[in-house]
């Protein structure tokens, strides 16, 4: 990634105190308030720049955006402004790396696994079971590499570049039907990709679909899906998911499935190229830093209300169930298998992910 990390001036002190200003997990109607403190700090100056950033989750999610984008505008002393666009109002979700390297947006925020035809190495962002805390994944990324190497491929892949990963929300399995095991899946049609959906398909005979985020509930209410993936219960409760798992299907019945299959999603936030090498150094380390500290909340924000989320699952008819541990253990080793034989002779960066993510699993004594 193009940011040379030794000149950033805003580093972790000033991300942290920016996410301490923060009371608890506020609304979005309270960010301007909570954000007022840092920005206060810094002179204020006519605005500069307006960027387009369009993201590719569903508006129901547009604060999480509108988060950043506020972090940003306080920090630059209001030079920034960023308008927010969910998936679909502008360019499809598909289209967001390309869209941005040409300018129809200035920047993007979405996920290495939406490309998967065209960036080979975007796989290891849905490899199911992989990681078992957020911790191994935030080493993976920030400390073993993982996260260089990804940058690296996706800028090479759609000229744009790449401010930063997010450690982001985690994702779990929501059926419309009663689900305990993997043979429960038996036959079923999941929205999932690979290799997850390769997995499954192994092993359950499920046929796998990719819908877009603004097109599950339909597709779940109808029964055309009979189990989705979207993030972790808070996400799906913000999408309304749950509603659609229990009038479709097995009326009055659903399942959300623990343990997380994926223990944090990493999209990442990216910005032209040529807009990039036109900011000054300060506003590049901005974008830059307002990453992380959005990370943190959303993290934190998410965490904060899983509990209750999973609460108003259950009140709407959704049970909530663990797989058991050897059907953990089942995918856990068929996702090294698939990442062995499947995943690294696909590239030499590949194969590098691959010895890198081996390393860390080593590490940790998950191997």
């Amino acid at each position: 990634m193009k940011l040379n990390r030794r000149l950033i001036v805003l580093g972790l002190i000033v991300v942290l105190l920016l996410v301490l200003t923060f009371s608890g997990c506020a609304g979005v109607a309270d960010l301007d308030d909570d954000l007022a403190a840092p920005g206060d700090d810094l002179d204020a100056k006519e605005t500069e720049y307006i960027f387009k950033l369009q993201h590719s989750w569903g508006a129901a999610e547009n604060h999480f955006f509108e988060h950043y984008a506020q972090i940003v505008n306080k920090m630059s002393g209001g030079r920034i402004e960023i308008e927010v666009y969910s998936d679909g109002e502008l360019v499809d979700y598909t289209e967001i790396p390309d869209a941005v390297a040409s300018g129809i947006v200035d920047m993007g925020h979405t996920h290495p696994q939406y490309h998967l035809d065209v960036l080979e190495e975007g796989f290891i962002e849905y490899t199911p079971f992989l990681w078992s805390n957020t911790d191994e994944i935030m080493a993976a990324y920030w400390h073993y590499g993982i996260g260089d190497l990804l940058g690296e491929a996706i800028e090479e892949t759609f000229g744009v570049v790449v401010l930063d990963f997010q450690i982001d929300d985690l994702g779990a399995l929501l059926f419309s039907y009663p689900v305990e095991s993997i043979e429960d899946m038996s036959g079923m049609t999941i929205n999932i990709e690979p290799p997850m959906a390769d997995i499954l398909r192994k092993e359950a005979d499920v046929s796998a679909v990719y819908y877009e985020a603004e097109d599950l509930w339909y597709n779940m209410n109808m029964g055309i899906l009979d189990g989705l993936e979207y993030g972790g219960a808070k996400a799906m409760v913000d999408m309304d998911l749950h509603s659609a798992a229990v009038s479709g299907g097995e009326s009055g019945r659903g399942s959300f499935v623990q343990p997380y299959f994926i223990t944090a999603f990493t999209p990442f936030y990216c910005i032209n190229e040529d807009t990039w090498n036109a900011l000054p150094g300060d506003l590049q380390s901005i974008l830059y830093e307002a990453v992380h500290a959005n990370t943190l909340w959303v993290r934190s924000y998410y965490s904060y209300h899983e509990a209750d989320s999973k609460r108003i699952m259950e009140e709407a008819g959704i049970d909530i169930v663990t797989m058991p541990d050897e059907d953990v253990e089942l995918l856990f080793r068929d996702a090294l298998e698939w990442l062995e034989n499947e995943y690294a002779p696909q590239s030499p960066r590949c194969q590098e992910i691959y010895n890198t993510v081996i390393k860390v699993l080593e590490d940790f004594g998950r191997i």
